[in-house]
């Protein structure tokens, strides 16, 4: 059939969403059908009905249902510069204007981060220049806090969670700076701890690396074009007032393809 792929309700453990694609304009349909355990709908329970539709060329997905089983969670860039995060009513297929859109006017959306139980948003993150991280949780934003004290990095942004256990009381996370090789380690959210597991590459830890540094450079359309330098690690961070006597470095450009790929920090 059209279908590429398939999304289960976690509240129910059905197959609700498909993801389609039309052979004809080449765009993607979100599909759902209802919850078979709702008595109190009276429509076919197997049908699948038409929730949104990507013209080709726009970007987005479908996330997840809502806890309450009505409403969902979807991106979208359709009518906008970057993809957005929506949350649809299913019965009328209309945004949540409460609480949605989510979204910078800059870059696409990267990351959303629901809670387990209510499915609330609790955190989303955009990638422009570094990885940002805007928080709707403020126990998940506490939890962040105290990660970034105990750790090795600068930002919120350099670290990520990888896993957590059941109870969500024990958490992996990666520690990814741009001068140092990725260290991983387990988070308590009971005693608000972090312990060191390993270091990918340890045999790196006896050198100093470079940070990098954002440049955002102003391009002729009036866009900025994003950029990160890497200076020896001798070398002054500050920019040499002009005629100074500050020498000057070699440069190595790479220029990477686009519009569609990009480099990232770190």
């Amino acid at each position: 059939g059209d279908v590429i792929a398939w999304g289960v309700d976690k509240a129910t453990f059905q197959i609700r969403q498909a993801l389609a694609r039309n052979q004809t304009d080449s765009s993607t349909i979100i599909r759902i059908r209802e919850n078979i355990f709702d008595n109190s709908s009276l429509s076919n329970h197997n049908e699948w009905k038409h929730l949104y539709r990507y013209p080709y060329g726009e970007l987005g997905n479908f996330i997840a249902f809502c806890d309450d089983g009505k409403s969902c969670w979807i991106s979208s860039s359709r009518g906008r510069d970057t993809t957005a995060l929506f949350k649809l009513n299913i019965e009328t297929k209309e945004c949540d204007s409460e609480t949605t859109p989510i979204y910078d006017e800059r870059c696409d959306i990267s990351e959303v981060v629901l809670d387990k139980d209510s499915r609330n948003v609790s955190m989303v993150s955009f990638n422009y220049e570094k990885r940002e991280l805007t928080f709707f949780d403020s126990t998940l934003e506490n939890h962040f806090t105290k990660l970034l004290k105990q750790g090795p990095v600068c930002s919120l942004g350099e670290i990520k969670i990888i896993g957590k256990a059941r109870d969500e009381t024990l958490w992996l996370v990666s520690y990814e700076a741009s001068d140092a090789p990725n260290i991983y380690a387990l988070y308590c959210t009971i005693t608000q701890n972090m312990t060191p597991i390993f270091c990918t590459q340890p045999s790196l830890l006896q050198y100093r690396f470079s940070r990098m540094d954002v440049v955002s450079i102003p391009a002729r359309d009036g866009l900025r074009l994003v950029a990160y330098l890497t200076r020896p690690p001798s070398a002054k961070r500050t920019n040499p007032k002009p005629n100074s006597r500050a020498p000057a470095l070699p440069l190595v450009l790479l220029v990477h393809g686009g519009p569609w790929e990009r480099d990232y920090f770190g």
